[in-house]
């Protein structure tokens, strides 16, 4: 009896596949995605609104300003795409550029200060102070290459937190703004 009673219950089965092919496929893919707005598909927008005889100005004016507020959020997303492209490509070319730095700084650093200086014992007094005052000015002048250099790294370094916190910012005008 309990062949019997299993019967149906396969029949059953059987027949609730025949009649849901679709139940062991997969779902089928959504023919819009969220990222597929592009900036022709809302200008193409705008110009249908601008172009539309409706009474409501209002309605209107507030449509065709969501649409211009996407494009431009639209535009900033696509800036920052390649800018984030541009700072993977140089993340990677950046070891071979420190290492080329490091043996060009390497080999620069081989010369001993003492082997390209002009001085002798026997160097006049008038000149040694006029080799004096141009070795005071080029040391200003790297001393000052070299602050520049400093503020340069200290404003890198500050770049990725200002560059997410535009990124929260556009983030959050884009689900703000867009309804």
């Amino acid at each position: 009896m309990a062949g019997l009673a299993s019967v149906p219950f396969v029949a059953a089965l059987v027949l609730l596949l025949f009649l849901r092919p679709g139940l062991c496929q997969d779902p089928p893919e959504a023919v819009s995605t969220p990222g597929s707005v592009t900036a022709s598909i809302l200008e193409a927008k705008i110009a249908e609104a601008e172009a539309a005889t409706d009474p409501q100005d209002d309605t209107k004016t507030k449509l065709v300003e969501l649409y211009r507020k996407a494009l431009s959020n639209l535009q900033v997303a696509a800036s920052s795409g390649d800018a984030a492209q541009g700072f993977q490509q140089a993340s990677q070319t950046a070891p071979a550029e420190t290492q080329a730095l490091r043996e060009k700084m390497d080999e620069s650093n081989a010369v001993a200060p003492e082997d390209t200086l002009e001085a002798t014992l026997t160097t006049p007094l008038r000149q040694l102070e006029s080799l004096l005052q141009k070795e005071k000015a080029d040391f200003a002048a790297v001393d000052a290459r070299r602050a520049d250099f400093a503020k340069r790294l200290d404003e890198e370094a500050g770049r990725p937190a200002l560059i997410r916190q535009r990124e929260r910012s556009g983030r959050g005008a884009c689900s703000t703004g867009v309804s």
